[in-house]
């Protein structure tokens, strides 16, 4: 197979990934502050960690590289041994140096990061070898039926898991669980991953974005629009043509619009600060993945990768979690990874891989 690295666009992509690469190869360190600006180890929460291995596997599709299958493959292999030691059974350990370790039975542990740590799980099996496909697609059932079975709601939404004493559900957990149990569904086939996505899917839209709390959106507004924004491009192909459409449509609107408004690529007077708000560097994967709905999304969002380049090259520090942040957002926007490629032993629907992913032509 050759290599489809060509434009600049992707060498851009290909620096990116080799930098992140690199950081992630360092020994691995719980999170503490943002004030552990060590060299010598790696230090970030793992639902970031996850982003940058969900676009290394992107990276070894499209070169194809060994070295970015070998360091996705290693990063999973370590999420597998701490899930194999942490309480409950089928948790991932979010990498926080304040929240439940593994071994031990007190303290919290996040649903929503360990969902996105499960999306990056599922990518990485959907590029290995049959047996180790099945070893990372086994370890994601087990945390699925763990959230599924006991941090779920009857009004479809997720709790976040051990949270203090909240057992509501919450929207950052119920976007990440239900993007995880469609990207499931698009790489097994199993219905009951498309239900519980759906589930999601009906209390997000039925709650709408306005009235999202802890945080709500006018406390932060980037990382509503990331998460819930990735949820919806996620469900989109799987609500085509049934009346969740219009509403995925209404709520993606809402969000253009905010984006339309506070990105510093199309509005110079962006009060938004990107080192702070990082999340605003994952805002054009968003926007690829709708630019069939809205075609002026491309351009916009290649001119706001453009500045986010611009800001990394002034700090190259990854050390520092907010330019891990900034560079890990960036990396999977540029990855343009809209729809994961299902593991190849799904035949889908229409009789391969694609499954309904090529059904809805996105």
């Amino acid at each position: 197979m050759q290599s489809r690295v060509e434009s600049a666009d992707d060498t851009a992509f290909i620096s990116l990934a080799d930098k992140a690469m690199v950081e992630l190869a360092k020994p691995s360190s719980p999170y503490v502050d943002v004030s552990d600006l060590s060299t010598k180890t790696h230090h970030a929460p793992f639902f970031e960690d996850a982003y940058a291995i969900s676009a290394l596997t992107t990276a070894y599709t499209r070169t194809p590289n060994a070295k970015y299958l070998n360091t996705s493959k290693a990063w999973v292999e370590k999420i597998i041994r701490y899930q194999q030691q942490m309480k409950p059974t089928g948790a991932y350990f979010p990498n926080y140096s304040f929240t439940r370790q593994p071994g031990q039975t007190e303290g919290d542990w996040y649903v929503a990061d360990s969902s996105t740590v499960a999306q990056a799980v599922v990518r990485v099996a959907a590029i290995a070898s049959p047996q180790d496909r099945a070893r990372y697609i086994a370890s994601a059932e087990t945390f699925f039926n763990l959230v599924e079975n006991n941090y779920t709601n009857p009004d479809g939404g997720v709790s976040d898991g051990i949270w203090g004493n909240f057992k509501d559900s919450w929207w950052s957990s119920t976007a990440n669980f239900g993007a995880f149990s469609i990207v499931m569904y698009e790489h097994t086939g199993q219905q009951k991953y498309l239900d519980r996505g759906l589930k999601s899917f009906d209390y997000l839209s039925t709650q709408g974005v306005q009235n999202f709390a802890y945080p709500s959106f006018e406390q932060d507004a980037p990382a509503i629009v990331f998460y819930v924004g990735e949820f919806y491009v996620r469900a989109l192909p799987h609500v085509r043509g049934t009346p969740r459409e219009s509403a995925t449509i209404q709520q993606l609107q809402f969000l253009m619009n905010w984006l339309a408004s506070n990105q510093k690529s199309r509005n110079a007077g962006s009060s938004v600060d990107y080192w702070h708000m990082t999340y605003m560097a994952g805002m054009p994967y968003i926007m690829y993945a709708t630019q069939n709905y809205y075609p002026h999304n491309e351009q916009a969002a290649e001119q706001e990768q453009v500045l986010v380049r611009s800001l990394l090259e002034s700090n190259g520090n990854l050390s520092n979690i907010e330019v891990w942040e900034l560079t890990v957002w960036a990396l999977w926007s540029a990855s343009r990874d809209t729809q994961p490629q299902p593991s190849r032993n799904f035949e889908g629907p229409t009789g391969n891989a694609w499954g309904k992913l090529e059904m809805a032509g996105m």
